[in-house]
């Protein structure tokens, strides 16, 4: 079938969980000890499925979510951040039928393959790689001895503590302070699992903002143009990440209640946003050099200058830009490790 919708699947016995995660991501289940793909066939051999699961959580009777199908996830909607409105409700108290009607029974599973299609090959705006790279950053930290946040954490069940403390003179990492609301010690980075699904989501982004835009075009040659140069741009993946990292983003329990309310959906939202405030200055302000970056035009005293400016303002944005600057410069990673040696210079 081409779809799959599963109903309150936190409810489900633990065994057929099993089961339904070979289902949900290998598109394959074994029957009588043979296997069978799932899902809609492709002509290059693959399947198709479009896949929906709802949960109730914190609810008598439901089980804790497969880290592993939840990580896998495309993308997350929690529904409490999205109530129904008045109008909403005024509808439902006055529908006369429980279940709602079928319109129509028309497939449009062609279309969607299409669409599919089309929006996979959306590329991505040279400033969105980065700004990916730089969402990675953040878990960097320069006083850890293995460089990363992963290596000095601590954990008290799902609640994640801060990296950096207050060590009675100051705090002890000197970019706390340029971080609104604390964010460096108690926020990690994306993994590359995350940031995957997160182009996909920006892309699907990017497609539905150039329908908006095409929509209002009746001269076929410019809804032509709309099409042809659409790209995903920053403003697509600032408003993915939520969708992609409800769960997903490491973030500090305590923090989140205490800056947010314990809305884990604003504190993601809260990260991004203040994430990009301070790349995209950072980046406007470098754009010569960082358009250049990856290609013969750009000198190494220039990259260097680029990346000190960066270590004085932003760490993340110097951590992000090792990767960037290391593919024509490949000394600057060593350049990078003396910086975070114990005996190096900072």
């Amino acid at each position: 079938m081409p779809g799959l919708i599963i109903d309150e699947m936190n409810r489900t016995d633990p065994r057929l969980a099993a089961k339904l995660l070979h289902i949900l991501l290998e598109k394959e289940v074994t029957i009588a000890g043979r296997p069978h793909r799932i899902g809609h066939m492709l002509p290059n051999g693959s399947t198709y499925q479009f896949q929906i699961a709802a949960i109730n959580s914190g609810y008598k009777g439901t089980f804790e979510m497969d880290e592993a199908l939840v990580r896998r996830a495309v993308m997350e909607l929690p529904m409490n951040m999205f109530p129904p409105g008045m109008a909403d409700f005024s509808m439902l108290l006055s529908s006369v039928y429980r279940d709602i009607p079928l319109r129509e029974t028309k497939s449009h599973l062609e279309d969607v393959l299409s669409v599919k299609d089309a929006v996979s090959g959306i590329a991505l705006d040279p400033e969105v790689s980065h700004f990916l790279l730089y969402l990675h950053a953040m878990e960097s930290c320069v006083k850890s001895a293995t460089g990363t946040k992963g290596g000095i954490e601590m954990r008290q069940g799902s609640s994640l503590k801060p990296f950096c403390i207050n060590n009675g003179s100051g705090v002890a990492c000197h970019f706390l302070n340029e971080y609104q609301n604390e964010m460096c010690p108690n926020v990690r980075g994306l993994s590359a699992g995350v940031a995957k699904n997160l182009i996909l989501l920006s892309q699907g982004f990017a497609a539905l903002r150039g329908t908006k835009m095409a929509a209002g075009e009746t001269n076929e040659e410019d809804y032509s143009a709309i099409a042809g140069n659409l790209k995903v741009e920053v403003q697509d993946m600032v408003a993915a990440v939520p969708f992609v990292g409800y769960s997903k983003m490491g973030m500090s329990a305590e923090w989140v209640i205490k800056q947010f309310r314990t809305s884990r959906w604003h504190a993601v939202k809260g990260v991004v946003e203040s994430a990009y405030q301070k790349f995209s200055t950072f980046y406007l302000q470098n754009f010569d050099a960082l358009s250049k970056a990856g290609t013969p035009g750009l000198s190494k005293e220039e990259a260097m200058r680029v990346m000190r400016d960066a270590w004085q303002q932003d760490h993340f944005m110097y951590f992000s830009l090792v990767p960037y600057f290391a593919k024509i410069f490949p000394e600057i990673l060593s350049i990078q490790r003396n910086a975070q040696s114990p005996s190096g210079s900072q």
